[in-house]
């Protein structure tokens, strides 16, 4: 199953989803992001996730 769709006889589409399609559910490994770095570094250089 690839979910492509049939429109009309030679044209395929495929399913997209908008984020209010998606439900996001916490969860018992859900983070507060105020408790978590996604910063990474490089021997003296750090870089922050904007």
């Amino acid at each position: 199953m690839n979910g492509d769709i049939e429109i009309g006889r030679a044209k395929r589409g495929r399913r997209a989803y908008a984020f209010d399609d998606i439900a996001i559910v916490p969860s018992r490994r859900t983070r507060d992001p105020e408790e978590v770095s996604v910063a990474w570094q490089i021997d003296a250089y750090r870089f922050e996730i904007p």
